[in-house]
């Protein structure tokens, strides 16, 4: 390796560094050239991007300033700025690298200021094992897995370019997407959940989430604010069907919920109770209630019974929705069902 040199320019002596940097191979060939050791040089950067590398400066343990736009960084930051680079630097990108680079110091400089020097995350993450003995639920959740194994579920649907979502149609079709949920099976680890996408929903959303900047503000794009609101569509539509199907959300105001019609059922056909006996039961009524209440508490309870029933014939005719989900079970049990 050979010792430093003094580069002449001018009257200014900057002293380049030709150790402790990054190796070339590891940097966007476009910028091979302004680099050296730990060294940036931009000094081909137009005055307005100048400007904006030279508030880096403000991170005083970590950016040096040098004559004539050179730049020293040290502390651990150089390694985290090289390392974030290519990020900045696309195949067909018509920038000029000192620009670009001098964006690239102002934009991870302003990153590096925001997670406290590198030493935020470091200092705020629990350990693994911090969580795991601050789960209180493991004992449950393993008698859980050991009784019933399911440890997730999954559903296929199909989305329209407008984040419509219809029920999947049983054919390939390119607007079909997979949501599903999984939970850990080890509970020697902290408890974890998935919450994961796959297919048309997915490619929506990422079409928004390329038009994001590094520092989380959006960039410029023809149709940024369609974007905007497709992934807003697209997240509120996953998420009302997850909160759907684990029946977090509320059955529709008027359709009874299975739970009452088989409650009411019982009343009727096993326990012989007439409807009025059912309807004080179940229906809460006051003491002073009208006819009309009384009535329409009774056409609740017949129709509540009919779907009951109706919905104890599914399980032996074939339902296409229940191809379009999957459970998921412990690795290796097949057999949900714990022996005796």
């Amino acid at each position: 390796m050979e010792p430093p040199k003094n580069k002449k320019r001018g009257k200014r002596l900057v002293q380049i560094d030709s150790q402790d940097g990054v190796q070339a191979d590891r940097l966007p060939p476009k910028v091979r050239h302004l680099v050296n050791g730990t060294v940036i040089n931009l000094s081909g950067a137009s005055a307005f991007y100048k400007k904006k590398a030279e508030v880096a400066t403000l991170l005083k343990d970590f950016v040096e300033p040098l004559p004539d736009s050179h730049y020293r960084l040290k502390n651990q930051f150089e390694s985290w700025f090289f390392g974030s680079l290519s990020l900045f630097f696309r195949p067909n990108d018509s920038g000029q690298p000192a620009d670009i680079l001098a964006d690239a110091l102002f934009i991870l400089g302003q990153h590096w200021a925001k997670i406290d020097s590198g030493k935020m995350p470091i200092g705020s993450i629990p350990t693994d094992k911090f969580l795991r003995e601050a789960w209180k639920g493991a004992d449950e959740w393993d008698a859980f897995l050991r009784r019933d194994a399911r440890i997730g579920q999954g559903w296929l649907y199909e989305m329209s370019d407008d984040g419509t979502v219809r029920n999947w149609s049983g054919e390939f079709n390119p607007d079909v997407f997979d949501l599903f949920i999984r939970f850990g099976n080890d509970t020697k680890k902290p408890p974890t959940m998935r919450i994961d996408v796959k297919g048309k929903a997915v490619a929506l959303f990422m079409d928004f989430w390329m038009i994001r900047n590094l520092d989380g503000s959006l960039g410029e794009h023809p149709r940024r604010e369609d974007l905007r609101n497709n992934a807003g569509v697209v997240l509120d539509a996953i998420v009302k069907l997850l909160k759907t199907k684990l029946m977090i959300l509320r059955p529709e105001k008027g359709r009874p919920s299975s739970r009452f019609g088989e409650q009411a059922a019982y009343l009727l056909d096993h326990q012989k109770k007439t409807i009025v006996q059912v309807a004080n039961e179940l229906c809460q009524l006051p003491l002073g209630a009208t006819p009309s209440a009384r009535r329409q508490c009774f056409d609740r309870i017949r129709k509540a019974v009919t779907n009951y029933y109706r919905h104890l014939r599914s399980d032996f005719t074939f339902d296409p929705e229940r191809v379009r989900q999957t459970i998921y079970h412990v690795p290796g049990k097949v057999d949900p069902v714990k022996s005796e």
